[in-house]
C-alpha cells in the first residue's frame, strides 16, 4: 500500500511505480487501482489513467521475458488534508482475521465448529485453526465421517484467498441452508485459514520470515527429523502431523488450498490428475466466471513441493487441489465489445467460497437431492479443539 497526504489545492495527482515486475496487461485502462479514502472510510476504484509499460530498467533475476521492470502508472482526484492509501487488491490482515473469528465464538455455533491452533508461527504467533461439522450426532456416525481440509495464504501477499476462505466458512455455518446442513452432516471441514502469519504481519509479499516460500518446502520425505532441519521446515511438519493424525482417524475426500494469482484473471483450479477434472467442471457450471482454460490436472515438475503435491503423492488424497482467484479481474461476455474486464469486489470473492461448497455438494451427490434436515439443538458440545479429549478429529 502507498500513502500520500498532501495539502495542496491541486486537482489531479499522477503516481508511478517502477518496480513492477511483471506485465500485467489488464490494467491497461480497462482495472482501476484500489484507493481508500479517509473522508469516506471505504475502499474506491476512483483511479484512473491506469496503464502498464516497459520501462527498461533492466534486473537479470526477473522472470519476465524482457529481464526488465514495468512502471505502473494511475491517476486521482484528491482533497487536501484527506489520507489516501493505495492496493493492488484488497488487504485482509491478521487482526481482520481474528476479529472475524471471534465472531464466529457464539453460542448459536458451538454444535457446529471448534477452534484450535495449528502450532506457532516462527514469530512464535498462534496459527488460528478451526473444525466445522454437525458434531451433534452419534459417535460411530461422527467417526464415519470424512474429511475436508483446507488452507488459505500460505504466500501472505495474496490476500483475496482470505475473503474466499472466509466465504466458504461463512456458508458453512449457515443455520438454515438445508446445503449447509447435509455438508456439516457429511464431512468434517478442517481450516487453516492464514498458513503464513508472519508474512502476512511483517508485509511479505510471498515470502516467510526466513525469505522462504512455503509452498515449495513439501518435500518427500516429510516428517522431518526436528534436529536437522530449520524453523520453516519444523512449521510445515507440524502441519503435517495434524494431516497424519486425521488420517489416522477418518479417510481426507478433498484438499484444496486457496491462493490469489497475480498474473491471470476470473479464478480455476490446479489439481493433479484427470479424475479431478469432473469437480472443475461442475464448478464452472456453478460460477459464470470460472476459466476452465486455465485448469490444470497435473503436476509439472517444478510444483513437486507444493502441498498438494504431496497430499497426492505422498497420504493419496482422491481430490488434491489448489484453488487459484485473480487478485484484480475477471472477463465477462459482452455482446457488443466481447470480453470486458471487470474489476473484483469483496462480495465476488466470498462467492467463490460460497461456490466452492455448493461445486461440492453436487459433485458427492449428483441427484442434487437437498436434504432438509432439522437442526438439533442440544448446545452441550465442547467447542474448544484443545480441550477436547477427541482431538484427532
Amino acid at each position: 500500500m502507498i500513502k500520500s497526504e498532501n495539502k495542496d489545492n491541486n486537482n489531479i495527482i499522477k503516481l508511478n511505480i517502477i518496480n513492477i515486475p511483471k506485465d500485467k496487461k489488464f490494467f491497461n485502462g480497462q482495472c482501476p487501482i484500489l484507493m481508500y479514502d479517509s473522508s469516506i472510510n471505504k475502499w474506491t476504484r476512483n483511479t484512473f489513467n491506469v496503464y502498464v509499460i516497459n520501462n527498461g530498467i533492466k534486473n537479470p533475476n526477473l522472470k519476465n521475458e524482457y529481464k526488465s521492470y514495468f512502471t505502473l502508472t494511475f491517476s486521482f482526484n484528491y482533497k487536501p488534508n484527506v489520507k489516501y492509501y493505495f492496493a493492488s487488491s484488497y488487504p485482509y490482515t491478521y487482526t481482520q482475521l481474528r476479529l472475524y473469528l471471534n465472531t464466529l465464538n457464539k453460542n448459536c455455533y458451538k454444535k457446529i465448529v471448534k477452534f484450535g491452533e495449528a502450532g506457532k508461527s516462527y514469530n512464535k504467533i498462534k496459527i488460528p485453526y478451526i473444525v466445522i461439522s454437525d458434531f451433534n450426532c452419534d459417535e460411530d456416525d461422527l467417526n464415519n465421517k470424512k474429511c475436508i481440509f483446507i488452507t488459505g495464504r500460505i504466500h501472505s501477499g495474496e490476500t483475496v484467498s482470505s475473503y474466499v476462505v472466509q466465504g466458504l466458512i461463512d456458508f458453512l455455518l449457515n443455520l438454515k441452508d438445508p446445503i449447509s446442513i447435509y455438508l456439516r452432516e457429511k464431512f468434517i471441514f478442517k481450516i487453516i485459514p492464514m498458513l503464513n502469519i508472519d508474512g502476512v504481519i511483517y508485509g511479505n509479499y510471498r515470502l516467510n520470515l526466513q525469505g522462504k516460500d512455503m509452498n515449495r518446502l513439501w518435500y518427500n520425505d516429510i516428517p522431518f527429523n526436528p534436529e536437522k532441519c530449520d524453523e520453516s521446515s519444523l512449521y510445515i511438519n507440524n502441519i503435517i502431523e495434524i494431516i497424519k493424525k486425521t488420517l489416522n482417524c477418518r479417510k481426507i475426500y478433498l484438499y484444496c488450498d486457496f491462493h490469489g494469482h497475480s498474473g491471470k484473471q476470473n479464478f480455476f483450479l490446479y489439481g493433479c490428475s484427470l479424475e479431478e477434472k469432473k469437480f472443475m467442471e461442475i464448478f464452472a457450471k456453478k460460477n459464470n466466471i470460472f476459466n476452465l482454460n486455465d485448469c490444470v490436472w497435473k503436476i509439472i515438475p517444478k510444483k513437486n513441493n507444493t502441498c498438494r503435491a504431496l497430499l497426492k503423492n505422498v497420504f493419496d488424497i482422491d481430490y488434491s487441489y489448489c484453488l487459484e482467484t485473480s487478485m484484480y479481474s475477471y472477463l465477462m461476455k459482452d455482446d457488443i465489445i466481447g470480453n470486458k474486464t471487470v474489476p473484483f469486489n469483496i462480495e465476488k470473492y466470498k462467492q467463490i467460497g460460497k461456490d466452492f461448497c455448493l461445486s461440492l455438494f453436487e459433485f458427492i451427490n449428483p441427484q442434487n437431492e437437498e436434504n432438509n434436515l432439522e437442526i438439533n439443538t442440544d448446545n452441550n458440545i465442547n467447542n474448544n479443539l484443545n480441550e477436547n479429549n477427541n482431538n484427532n478429529y
